[in-house]
């Protein structure tokens, strides 16, 4: 067992770049591959993911002058906010974090091959979504067994709401053989999505409007292309912030790039999945009765959508307001200004890639997180300080917001657990 949890956590420490490639390599070779085509399935997805993490570290670092406007630190907004990178060694330092891969991959397998899903996660760096959830658990009961068995239970939630995702994520994103596996994406998202479409289907007019980037490019021509609305909501974003003239040029042109080199990383992405999804296919078709399988995937797969970066770009000032006029709240969300992109995705594939949908529901999602970050930051506090990582007072961190941790955090609330 020592040396099972030993090799893991080799395995983990290469980091998600890394471990991506070996553990799709590895994969290609269990489904008869070839050495060759596996490798270069594992490259591509590699190279992928690698494109998509330089562009958004870009993206972040474009931001920068925009966000150092909103600095709002000593006015009273006293949560932390620490990032999603926070959580994640926090929740690899959980003492049964090591043993969650090889039960939760396992259990996969075996959940596949009775039927009982048509999911199969390989998306192994992002277990620590499960993880965490566990060590609230740990934290709150002291109870090594009950963590484990918690994050095991996410992982079979992500695997069940993966399937009913598949149909509406594939033909949206158009991503042949795969699902989404983010627990925070497949509860939160999802949800306050479709309540929004739900609600503006109600409502006569608004269930009307559709502004999508294939309407706006059919009206106005060049002003409709992806690269020209990134340019566009780049500068108006810089102007608002009252940034010099040189800055405003920078971030609209800044802001375009991401537009036209986010859908090509994803591109990339997908040369190395499709093969790999297909040979899923055969082995499982040969194995399993009837059954297709589905590579679930981390959410950034649907980063490439024109509508979603864009969405991604509106809702920077929206998030500033929002934070700034909800009663009481203490929370500045200045890091997740460079996630809402991310927010943005399924919002975008519930509206069929209506931008003023997407706006409303991704608005009310921030209103939520911003919400439960409030309420949520002392048990975050004494978790992240469980992983052995000190925190300046009250501390949070994205990818908290998940429905499953809100709803834990309250319950333990109402119990006085904390």
């Amino acid at each position: 067992m020592e040396l099972i949890m030993s090799v893991v956590q080799w395995i983990l420490d290469l980091g998600p770049t890394v471990m991506l490639p070996i553990i799709i390599t590895l994969f290609g070779l269990l489904l008869s591959m070839g050495f060759g085509k596996a490798l270069k399935s594992g490259l591509m997805i590699g190279i992928g993911f690698t494109g998509l993490n330089l562009i958004i570290d870009f993206l972040i670092i474009t931001l920068e002058p925009v966000v150092a406007v909103f600095d709002v630190s000593g006015t009273g907004f006293n949560i932390v906010d620490m990032g999603w990178g926070t959580l994640a060694a926090t929740a690899w330092a959980m003492p049964f974090a090591p043993l969650v891969v090889p039960i939760v991959f396992l259990l996969n397998l075996f959940l596949l091959k009775i039927g009982k899903t048509k999911t199969l996660n390989i998306d192994i760096w992002n277990y620590w979504h499960f993880i965490f959830a566990g060590a609230m658990i740990y934290v709150l009961t002291k109870s090594f067994v009950l963590g484990l068995i918690y994050s095991v239970l996410i992982s079979v939630l992500a695997l069940k709401l993966g399937d009913k995702l598949a149909p509406r994520w594939q033909e949206y994103f158009g991503l042949e053989g795969t699902t989404c596996t983010t627990i925070d994406a497949l509860t939160a998202y999802q949800t306050f999505a479709w309540f929004a479409n739900f609600i503006v289907d109600k409502i006569p007019g608004l269930n009307k409007i559709e502004i999508t980037p294939e309407k706006i490019q059919e009206k106005y021509g060049v002003f409709g292309d992806p690269a020209v609305i990134g340019l566009i909501a780049g500068a108006l974003i810089a102007v608002l912030a009252k940034q010099p003239f040189t800055t405003v040029l920078n971030v609209g042109i800044s802001i375009a790039a991401v537009m036209i080199l986010m859908p090509r990383m994803v591109r990339l992405l997908m040369e190395g999945l499709i093969p790999i999804s297909r040979a899923a296919r055969q082995f499982a078709s040969k194995r399993i009765a009837g059954q297709d399988i589905n590579i679930g995937m981390d959410i950034a797969l649907a980063l490439g959508d024109p509508s979603v970066i864009a969405n991604g770009i509106i809702m920077v000032p929206i998030t500033v307001i929002l934070a700034l006029i909800i009663p009481g709240n203490r929370y500045f969300p200045l890091p997740m200004l460079a996630e809402l992109a991310f927010y943005s995705t399924l919002p975008a594939m519930w509206s069929k890639g209506n931008i003023f949908r997407s706006v409303i529901s991704t608005s009310l999602y921030v209103v939520y997180t911003i919400v439960a970050f409030n309420i949520m930051a002392p048990l975050s506090t004494l978790v992240i300080q469980a992983g052995g990582i000190q925190t300046p007072g009250l501390a949070v961190g994205t990818c908290l917001e998940s429905l499953d941790n809100f709803v834990l955090t309250l319950i333990a609330k109402l119990f006085g657990a904390f």
